[in-house]
């Protein structure tokens, strides 16, 4: 904990993402982690994260949820959702090696231990066998309750087609033929045939087997053999070995970061919040904050039980101190950014009640995507100045005038730029009068 208490929370948000949240990754790998287990690593990271006094826990302005979710999704990622996909999606990883390699002589000792008569598994398992295959197999249900289905998700490119199941496995249709063609298949008399051996080759023409427990009768069943046959007019090998991916706009077969993104995408979640690198992690973390609402407002601490003489703006005195009245309505804040926003040629906008509608109207400003991204970090560091400037006067009683705070603002952005962004170094003659015209 010593070294929670020298780091800023940007810095503990690192080491609790790369090392906290990576020490376990052995026996994931593996191993499924009960949900206790999983709790209490998830706790060790938020108190990491979050601190403690001697009194106990500090306050915790953000909900652990919002901290593991991905930054598309609004989020801080914090590992991509959690440690809990992490596991998942590693234990996927090895149905995905179970398809790809069946004949390797690991898969072969599983096949011969967990063969069972279920036709609706992907791999197979048998329940009554403990084991960390046993809990390897139960990979499907678990993806079942994010609504992916790995029979779906988990797809075949045909090559000799020695390694996929002709009815079980995707690799004609974005479904399992067994799906597709449900009257057919409970008349298939070998559920688990390869598509090579259900393949003849005659001279040039490619026939297939049908072996019926009875014959067609129904006019559905012959609809459905029509359509079947149809599709597999279209089939031809290449001799090559088959190739098996997670069905994703990513080139690679697999990684668990799709599966793991493809969990997060299941997820309902936040707008997305725009990651500006060229202002440091701590402005783009207080901006996150501030335009979600989390940040130590006297109307925050209040709600949270910190006693206060009074929950009124140390600066104007008018109204409740919340989270919007600190950056954006009160007169104070609302003159600083009405010069920032005069300094840049951008109209204030009429109807703006809060700071995330304020950051909306400044980027559906039209210009090019540099120009954008440089008038992003001047809102990065105006919010990062408001900030300060309120701290001043709330602990230590100090008014910062507004030209100083404006003046300030500029200075920031101005070697953020120089300093962090893949630019031309401007000038400060130009950027005294926003010139950035060289920039873009």
């Amino acid at each position: 904990m010593w070294k929670a208490r020298h780091l800023s929370f940007t810095g503990r948000m690192a080491l609790a993402k790369a090392v906290l949240g990576s020490l376990p990754s052995y026996f994931l790998l593996l191993f499924s982690a009960p949900k206790c287990v999983l709790n209490k690593l998830e706790k060790i990271r938020r108190n990491f994260i979050w601190g403690k006094t001697g009194s106990g826990h500090k306050i915790r302005w953000v909900r652990w949820a919002f901290l593991v979710q991905s930054k598309r999704k609004g989020g801080l990622g914090m590992g991509g959702g959690g440690i809990m996909d992490f596991n998942l999606a590693m234990l996927t990883k090895w149905c995905w090696r179970f398809k790809k390699d069946p004949n390797h002589l690991w898969a072969r000792v599983v096949t011969a231990i967990h063969k069972t008569r279920r036709v609706e598994k992907l791999i197979p398992c048998n329940k009554s066998v403990p084991g960390v295959w046993k809990d390897i197999g139960k990979t499907d249900a678990d993806l079942l309750k994010f609504g992916i289905k790995m029979d779906e998700k988990l797809v075949a490119k045909l090559g000799d087609g020695a390694n996929i199941k002709f009815w079980k496995d995707s690799w004609l249709l974005d479904r399992p033929l067994k799906d597709a063609f449900s009257d057919i298949f409970s008349l298939a008399k070998f559920k688990d045939i390869s598509v090579k051996a259900n393949a003849v080759q005659v001279g040039d023409t490619l026939q297939w087997r049908w072996d019926w427990i009875r014959d067609p009768t129904s006019v559905s069943e012959w609809m459905q053999v029509g359509d079947l046959m149809r599709l597999l007019g279209q089939v031809a090998f290449n001799g090559s070995v088959d190739v098996w991916r997670w069905r994703s706009e990513v080139g690679v077969p697999f990684s668990t970061k799709q599966v793991r993104g493809d969990i997060l995408n299941a997820v309902s979640g936040g707008g997305g919040f725009f990651w500006n690198y060229w202002a440091p992690s701590k402005c783009n973390f207080l901006a996150w904050r501030a335009t979600r609402g989390f940040i130590a407002s006297k109307e925050g601490l209040v709600h949270r039980g910190v006693p206060l003489p009074d929950t009124l703006c140390a600066r104007c005195g008018l109204e409740v101190e919340t989270p919007d009245h600190i950056f954006l309505n009160c007169l104070w804040a609302k003159s600083i950014w009405w010069n920032m926003l005069a300094w840049m040629r951008i109209s204030f906008p009429t109807e703006c009640n809060n700071l995330m509608d304020l950051f909306d109207a400044i980027k559906e400003c039209p210009g090019s995507k540099v120009w954008k991204r440089i008038v992003h970090v001047v809102s990065l560091a105006t919010v990062w100045r408001i900030w300060g400037a309120r701290n001043s006067k709330t602990f230590e009683d100090t008014f910062i005038p507004i030209s100083k705070t404006v003046d300030l603002i500029k200075e920031d952005a101005f070697f953020w730029i120089s300093n962090r962004a893949r630019l031309k170094a401007p000038s400060w003659e130009n950027w005294k009068f926003f010139n950035v015209a060289d920039l873009l």
